[in-house]
C-alpha cells in the first residue's frame, strides 16, 4: 500500500467535529436575520416612523387647547399600537414567505384515504 492511501484512509477514519453549541446557535441566528433581515427592518422603520409622530403630536398638544386630551391620549395609546403593528407586521411577512414553500400539506392524506379522486 502507498503511503497515500495509507493518509486517505486515516483521513477517512477521523470522525466530523461538530462545531461548538456557541457557534451552531449564533450561525442560525444569523442565518435568519440574513434571510429576515429586509422585513425585520421594513417594519421595524415603520413603527419608528409612528413613534416619531407620536412625538409630534405630544410636542403640538399644548398648543391647541381643543386637542390637548385627545392628542395626548392618542401619543400614549399610539406607543401600544406600534409595538403591536410592527410585531404583527413581521409576523404576517414572515408567515406570508413562508406559505408558498409548504405546498399543500394535506396531499398525501388525502392522496392515502382516496379524498378527491374521481373515479
Amino acid at each position: 500500500m502507498s503511503n497515500r492511501q495509507q493518509q486517505k484512509q486515516k483521513e477517512q477514519k477521523q470522525p466530523r467535529q461538530e462545531p461548538s453549541t456557541f457557534r451552531w446557535f449564533f450561525g442560525h441566528v444569523f442565518s435568519l436575520l440574513r434571510r429576515h433581515g429586509g422585513a425585520i427592518v421594513a417594519w421595524l422603520m415603520i413603527g419608528y416612523s409612528i413613534q416619531r409622530l407620536s412625538a409630534v403630536f405630544i410636542a403640538y398638544a399644548g398648543k391647541t387647547s381643543i386637542a390637548d386630551l385627545t392628542l395626548k391620549v392618542l401619543a400614549n395609546v399610539s406607543v401600544v399600537w406600534t409595538m403591536s403593528l410592527t410585531l404583527s407586521g413581521i409576523s404576517i411577512t414572515l408567515y406570508v414567505r413562508e406559505r408558498p414553500s409548504q405546498g399543500n400539506p394535506r396531499a398525501p392524506y388525502d392522496q392515502s384515504h382516496g379524498i378527491g379522486i374521481e373515479t
